[in-house]
Parts: structure tokens; sequence; C-alpha cells
């Protein structure tokens, strides 16, 4: 490309996964109270999204700094559904 200098741009939109309400929980727990197979249903797939957080929690992204210029409702509370 000849290019001495590429511009990178940042953004916590390429970040992983969101598991919303599992948040932060190990997934031994959350498979022993919910069932394995659920927790695989989550973790595997992009069409069944995990329980959405609430404000209260502390895994909640709105105390994240890189989230600071959004909105409440721009705040991820749960994976993002992709449409394939």
């Amino acid at each position: 490309m000849n290019t001495v200098y590429l511009p990178v741009y940042k953004s916590w939109r390429l970040n992983e996964r969101m598991y919303g309400a599992l948040q932060g929980l190990s997934k031994v727990d959350v498979a022993s109270q919910l069932g394995v197979e659920q927790v695989q249903q989550w973790r595997g797939g992009y069409r069944i999204r995990p329980p959405p957080l609430t404000p209260a929690s502390e895994h909640w992204p709105g105390y994240d700094r890189k989230h600071f210029d959004l909105s409440p409702s721009q705040i991820p509370l749960t994976e993002v559904r992709i449409s394939i």
C-alpha cells in the first residue's frame, strides 16, 4: 500500500460478546442453576441472547469509562442479535 501511517479506529462495539445478566458469573454455577444445555445455547449460538443486565448490576457497562458518552438507551445490556 506504500503508506507509512494507517489510521486506527477503536470502538467499544468491537468488544467480545456481552453475556448480559450472566456477566461475571461462573459458568459452572450458571450451568448448575439453569442447566448445561441452556448455557451452551447462550455461549455457542448467536440467535439466542442471554438475559439483559439492569443498571443496578455491578457489571452494568454504564460504569465503564468507554461508555461515558452514550445515553442510557445506547448502552448494551445483552448480546446484540445478528441477522444472517
